[in-house]
């Protein structure tokens, strides 16, 4: 057996008393830095559109029957494709234009699903619930091309 002492429960009251300046000190610079921090971080917002896809054949022949399908993330690569991204910004006047949006998109395909979570962030409200607006719509005419020309 060893001897480890014991400490008692006054241990700690009699510690957090002795340094209970020590202690408030440290809080109240935690507190004053995530305060500075906070209002000098610049405000940011966040659209958010979901688009609940329909399945499509992978082929021609897969048309008329349960076959395969194609997977989400093509749709999720769409969305975030440079046709789609150039039309949004121009649509929207999104500040920075395309590569702006870019940086600021992110899109969420789980795996098995048929939808899409679209969010853009950005300075002004109204700029990023249209972009991601934009975003949600503007696959839908690329795609129609796309499969067309996949399924030739």
């Amino acid at each position: 057996m060893t001897n480890e002492p014991v400490l008692a429960l006054g241990w700690y009251r009699g510690f957090a008393r002795r340094y209970l300046f020590v202690i408030a000190d440290c809080a109240l610079v935690g507190v004053i830095v995530a305060v500075v921090v906070i209002l000098l971080s610049p405000m940011s917002y966040r659209g958010t559109a979901t688009v609940v896809l329909s399945v499509l054949p992978a082929t021609a022949a897969d048309a008329d029957s349960a076959g395969r399908s194609l997977a989400i993330d093509i749709d999720a690569q769409l969305a975030a494709s440079t046709i789609v991204l150039k039309e949004a910004a121009a649509k929207t006047d999104f500040p920075g234009g395309t590569a702006a949006l870019s940086e600021s998109l992110r899109i969420t395909a789980r795996a098995n699903a048929h939808a899409l979570r679209i969010r853009v962030s950005s300075g002004d409200r109204a700029k990023a619930m249209a972009a991601a607006d934009a975003i949600s719509r503007e696959p839908l005419s690329v795609r129609g091309q796309t499969l067309a020309a996949k399924l030739d």
